[in-house]
C-alpha cells in the first residue's frame, strides 16, 4: 500500500530580497489564512490544525481592489468576499477559490463537476483581473482541495478539459504542476476550493526535470517545473512507500537529498516556502512530516497540513495524467 507525503515547494527569484520578502509575505497573507480556514472546517474532535510556519518581520504586501462585471452591473468583490490574491512583480498568489454564485455569494447547487467549473472559471477571471495576460495556463503551480477521494477523476478530468480549451490552438502543451488533495470539509460546504500561483511568462516554454530515487521500501518522486522566465520555480517531493518497517531517518534523507538536487537545477533560486501535505491519522507519514519540518528550520518556511488522502497526481501536462511512481514525461 502507497503512503505519500507531498512536499510542494514554490521559489522565487534571490537577486532582490525585496522581491523574496513579498513573495513570503504572500505565502503568509494568502496560502496560510486559506489552509487555516479549511482546517477550521474539520471534523469535530480532530487534530486537524495547520502548524504554520513564523511569520517575517515584513509582510507588507499590496492587495488590489478586483471588481468583476456580470452582464448589465458590476459586482465589486469585497474582502470579505472575495478569495485573496496577491501579485508579486510578475507573479499572482491566490487561495480560497470555491464555487459561488456571484450575484448571491451562495454556493452553486450541482453536482461536483458544476463545482468545479464554476471554481475554475472564478480563478481565470480573478487572474485575468489581476493581468489581463494571464490565463489558468500560467499558473505554475495549483492545488485542488476535495472533500471526497471518489471525485478525484471528475475534478482532475474538468480541470484538464479547461487547460485545454484554453490552449486548443496551441501546438505544445502547456506545463502545469497540479496536485489534488482530499480534506475533510471545506468552506461554505464547497466540495472543490483552488489554490494556485500563477506567473506571466511564455508558459509553453518552461523547463521541467523529474526523477525517481529508490530507498528501502518505497520511492521519492522529485518533480521540478521553472518558469521560463527563470525566477520561479515549483519542486514537488513525493513519498511513495510499500514496506512499513522502512525507517524515518531514510526517507527524510533521501527527501532532503532530492530538495537540494533540485535547487541546484534551478541556478541560484532561493527556497522560500512549502508546504507538507501528510496524512495525519497515519503515524508513520506524520513523524516523517515532522522530521522534515525540523531538518528545514532555517528555511524555507515550512507549514504542516495534515489531510484525510491523497489521490494520484493530476497531469503535469495538460493531456496526460501521472501516476505516483510514474516514469518520466
Amino acid at each position: 500500500m502507497y503512503k505519500p507525503v507531498n512536499a510542494f515547494i514554490f521559489e522565487s527569484q534571490d537577486g532582490s530580497s525585496g522581491v523574496n520578502e513579498q513573495c513570503l509575505a504572500a505565502f503568509h497573507e494568502v496560502i496560510l489564512p486559506s489552509l487555516e480556514q479549511i482546517s477550521n472546517c474539520t471534523r469535530a474532535g480532530r487534530d486537524c490544525s495547520v502548524r504554520s510556519p513564523r511569520r517575517p518581520r515584513s509582510c507588507d504586501v499590496t492587495r488590489p481592489d478586483i471588481s468583476r462585471g456580470s452582464g448589465r452591473e458590476t459586482e465589486t468583490l469585497t474582502n470579505r468576499t472575495r478569495p485573496p490574491q496577491i501579485p508579486v512583480r510578475d507573479a499572482v498568489f491566490c487561495a480560497g477559490q470555491i464555487a459561488l454564485v456571484p450575484c448571491s455569494m451562495q454556493l452553486v447547487n450541482g453536482p461536483v463537476a458544476l463545482q468545479a467549473r464554476l471554481c475554475f472559471s472564478h480563478m481565470e477571471k480573478v487572474l485575468r483581473a489581476m493581468d489581463s495576460r494571464l490565463t489558468l495556463t500560467h499558473v505554475l503551480q495549483a492545488h485542488i482541495y476535495i472533500t471526497r477521494r471518489e471525485h478525484a477523476a471528475i475534478v482532475t478530468e474538468t480541470w484538464n478539459a479547461k487547460l485545454q480549451d484554453i490552449q486548443e490552438e496551441c501546438d505544445d502543451a502547456t506545463q502545469v504542476e497540479s496536485s489534488v488533495v482530499v480534506v475533510p470539509s471545506l468552506p461554505r460546504g464547497a466540495a472543490v476550493e483552488l489554490h494556485v500561483m500563477a506567473v506571466q511568462d511564455s508558459a509553453t516554454d518552461r523547463s521541467s526535470h523529474h526523477t525517481i530515487s529508490e530507498i528501502p521500501g518505497g520511492s521519492v518522486e522529485c518533480r521540478l517545473l521553472q518558469s521560463s522566465c527563470a525566477r520561479y520555480a515549483s519542486l514537488s517531493l513525493t513519498v511513495c512507500l510499500s514496506d512499513s518497517h522502512t525507517a524515518v531517518d531514510s526517507v527524510t534523507d533521501q527527501l532532503l537529498s532530492s530538495y537540494q538536487d533540485a535547487l541546484h537545477k534551478t541556478n541560484s533560486l532561493s527556497a522560500l516556502c512549502a508546504r507538507v501535505f501528510y496524512k495525519s491519522h497515519d503515524t508513520f507519514i506524520t513523524q516523517i512530516a515532522t522530521g522534515l519540518e525540523r531538518r528545514l528550520s532555517g528555511g524555507p518556511a515550512v507549514a504542516l497540513v495534515p489531510v484525510e488522502d491523497l489521490p494520484d497526481r493530476v497531469g503535469a501536462a495538460i493531456e496526460r495524467r501521472s501516476r505516483c511512481g510514474a516514469g518520466s514525461r
